[in-house]
């Protein structure tokens, strides 16, 4: 669950966002509007790259000013700048990821094959991402996310 109310954020004389409130129960949703609307702003403040000026934000519960590292980890999100490595494979992608979650190396391992084959991505796990299609390289992206 994502929880926001009266979320503000300005940069000098702009205000970016204003006292915006909504909540999201769960499943799969977007954000969309026009250009300059926020939405780049708030998908920031929703993953802790930047902090609002004023509001309350919640993710499953967790107060995002005061349990920031808790709900990083239970969230994901999917930039445009996927920050791959060119010069790793796909499978190596998911080895890295694991410990940031938290994940042994053992139970790392025991997830990848599970998450290849999930995002249908299993005969690219030895390819080199800078060699992947674009599509591929979203979906390994998406595979070192704390849902994965």
């Amino acid at each position: 669950m994502i929880y926001c109310h009266d979320v503000t954020k300005r940069f000098g004389e702009c205000v970016a966002l204003e006292n915006v409130s909504f909540e999201v129960a769960g499943g799969i949703c977007a954000l969309i509007g026009p250009n300059g609307a926020g939405k780049s702003t708030l998908l920031k403040i929703l993953t802790g790259q930047l902090r609002p000026d004023n509001g309350d934000i919640r993710i499953a519960g967790l107060r995002l000013g005061e349990d920031a590292l808790e709900a990083k980890r239970i969230m994901g999100a999917l930039p445009e700048d996927l920050g791959l490595f060119n010069h790793l494979t796909v499978k190596e992608h998911l080895e890295l990821t694991g410990p940031v979650y938290g994940l042994s190396k053992k139970q790392t391992h025991a997830r990848i094959e599970p998450i290849l084959r999930l995002l249908g991505i299993g005969d690219a796990r030895n390819t080199f991402v800078e060699k992947c299609s674009h599509g591929t390289r979203k979906k390994d992206g998406t595979g070192r996310g704390p849902a994965a």
